[in-house]
């Protein structure tokens, strides 16, 4: 299932940018050290961007996309470049989450294949995808200070963002360590009609 979307502004929907961390981004962790920059982007930026490079749907971040334009489609017939902008930040947060889980669960399940090549973990060993999935959580929340909210408004947004995920790794949990075929089939009947799969399903989705 693939699609492309033209929005009011002209672009792609289906072409989200994924901001990967820039050199002088990585002098305010690294003191600008090149052995230490070096070493980062081998071990987890090349990794991730190569990630990121595969062909995948976009379809959270158009998601976002739609949403922002049907809100508004009353009022605008072109975004300016700064609301462009932000929401191109606001799609690529979500992306980035749901890259992170997609790279944690392909270690968990020990899926060799994401996205029409070898899942992360197979490519470059569980260490590095396993820092790298990881990773991408805390840069998706790094970004959320790119959209320019106010203060309070912005805190309450990293507050939902990570209620979210914690969330989801809760549902991630159950997916885990509830194995529904090893339940006695009256069983699982009482516990699919009890709504259990459903909530299961809200929490491993984060919603």
């Amino acid at each position: 299932f693939s699609y492309s979307i033209d929005t009011p502004g002209g672009r792609d929907m289906n072409q989200t940018a994924i901001s990967i961390p820039t050199s002088e981004e990585l002098d305010d962790i690294f003191c600008e050290s090149d052995i230490l920059k070096a070493a980062v982007r081998e071990s987890l930026l090349a990794p991730v961007h190569e990630f990121f490079t595969r062909p995948g749907k976009n379809l959270r971040s158009s998601l976002v996309e739609l949403g922002y334009h049907f809100a508004l489609r009353n009022e605008i017939n072109e975004l300016s470049s700064d609301a462009a902008r932000k929401l191109s930040v606001a799609s690529s947060i979500v992306e980035l989450i749901h890259g992170g889980s997609l790279i944690v669960d392909d270690i968990q399940d020990d899926s060799v294949v994401r996205r029409s090549s070898p899942s992360l973990h197979i490519l470059h060993g569980m260490p590095k995808a396993l820092n790298a999935g990881n990773w991408l959580y805390f840069w998706a929340l790094t970004r959320v200070r790119d959209l320019g909210l106010p203060p309070e408004r912005e805190h309450l947004l990293i507050q939902d963002v990570v209620e979210l995920m914690m969330k989801a790794h809760a549902g991630q949990a159950l997916d885990i360590g509830m194995n529904a075929l090893m339940l006695p089939w009256k069983r699982i009947r009482q516990t699919t009609s009890q709504g259990k799969t459903h909530d299961q399903n809200l929490i491993v989705t984060g919603k």
